[in-house]
């Protein structure tokens, strides 16, 4: 049986639909992860401001460390949520192909098990 026979057999539209459903939500939970992560740099970055105002100002020394804290978990956060946003592509690139043609995808995953 040839390779894009046996995948015509298995991209049946409730299995592609199902393919396509898991790829939307997927889409949804990185994009949700995307917001947190910035409300989590936004925070640290008013949070180190302030911080290093008062320092500057004459203020006690835990002021340093309450900004290094906040730029220290506002990278954290903000390469997180570059890695959120290299996954969303990822995801409309399946999202793309089980839409346009679920046949070369099963058969490429098949494939590459073979």
């Amino acid at each position: 049986m040839e390779l894009f026979e046996f995948a015509r057999q298995i991209a049946t539209p409730d299995y592609v639909a199902e393919k396509i459903a898991s790829c939307e939500l997927a889409i949804s939970g990185y994009q949700m992860a995307v917001a947190i992560e910035l409300s989590i740099v936004a925070v640290c970055a008013v949070a180190a401001v302030a911080a290093w105002r008062k320092l500057k100002h004459g203020g006690e020394d835990v002021w340093a460390g309450v900004c290094w804290v906040a730029i220290t978990i506002g990278a954290i956060a903000a390469f997180s949520m570059l890695l959120s946003l290299a996954s969303i592509g990822s995801e409309y690139q399946n999202l793309a192909a089980w839409s346009n043609d679920p046949v070369t995808k099963v058969a490429t995953r098949v494939a590459a098990k073979l």
